[in-house]
């Protein structure tokens, strides 16, 4: 099989048949999305070769993934058999919706929907930087996962400045405020994963990031 020739060949399942008519199968992989390939099959009976008629298939045309950062988190928007790249080499393991990223550098996705691949998404870039101790040490989200109400118990006596967003970056409740317990409304939000930032207000170091499931 190929595009303009046939320059590749596959074993296909099973690979021989007696007297019978069979459905013969073969998975493809890392093939160019919205193409037209050709293929043809070879067949071997008593000790003669010969060729199928010529046939065609198409892949599917796959939608250039994006990515949404919110902090050192990243969130692809397929939500399903993506591969995440930090400067262009693939992260062994890395193929969920969110990515949490662990070292500075060029993040990119890409997906691939039945051994077709979609164009690489548009490189992100992600600076890791230390967050501040006590912040890390003195504030905690609860419950989680929350049905109604969610609380952010703040124990450090600063001004914290809070945000709810969802797997798109939408950010849907802000908040600054130093009170020691301060009240989230989940009441009105959709199930599904959203992420709580959390940090000193002007603050230059990376917020706090939890991740949270509504009920």
């Amino acid at each position: 099989y190929g595009q303009s020739g046939f320059t590749n060949i596959t074993s296909l399942s099973p690979s021989s048949v007696s007297d019978s008519t069979v459905k013969v199968t073969s998975t493809l992989q890392n093939l160019e999305q919205g193409t037209q390939y050709y293929f043809r099959l070879n067949f071997l009976y008593g000790g003669n070769q010969t060729y199928s008629l010529i046939d065609s298939f198409t892949t599917l045309s796959l939608p250039k993934p994006t990515i949404t950062a919110v902090g050192d988190t990243l969130i692809s928007s397929s939500f399903s058999n993506n591969q995440w790249f930090l400067n262009g080499q693939p992260i062994p393991g890395a193929t969920g919706i969110i990515y949490k990223a662990t070292v500075s550098g060029m993040y990119t996705v890409q997906v691939n929907e039945m051994g077709c691949l979609s164009e690489m998404s548009d490189p992100v870039n992600v600076v890791i930087t230390a967050i501040d101790p006590i912040l890390e040490r003195g504030v905690s989200v609860l419950p989680n996962p929350v049905t109604d109400y969610l609380y952010i118990k703040n124990e450090t006596g600063k001004t914290l400045v809070i945000g709810v967003q969802d797997i798109f970056g939408t950010t849907l409740y802000s908040i600054k405020s130093n009170n020691r317990l301060v009240q989230i409304p989940f009441i009105r939000i959709f199930s599904g994963i959203y992420f709580v930032t959390i940090n000193e207000i002007n603050s230059r170091k990376e917020p706090i990031i939890k991740k949270v499931l509504k009920h």
